[in-house]
């Protein structure tokens, strides 16, 4: 690496933000909405913005520091379902 440049995507899937919320609030039973989501990740619900946070992190590390060009999903599994 010539810069010590190193370039990956963090891909979320359905994460606990407000825009989850707006959206299923555009139905009658909000509830059912966030369940179903929910019920499509095999890890078995929606994901925290602190665990994005923690990939985020971990990605910029040292730790992380022979990964590049990466696409690293954070999704609880919901691709592979």
């Amino acid at each position: 690496m010539k810069h010590g440049i190193r370039v990956n995507c963090v891909c979320p899937g359905a994460i606990d933000t407000l825009m989850i919320d707006r959206e299923a609030a555009l139905d009658p039973d909000p509830d059912r909405v966030t369940g179903v989501m929910a019920s499509r990740h095999p890890i078995g619900g929606i994901g925290t913005p602190e665990e994005v946070a923690e990939a985020v992190i971990f990605m910029a590390s040292d730790k992380a520091s022979f990964i590049i060009g990466e696409s690293f999903l954070v999704d609880g599994g919901y691709v592979i379902w």
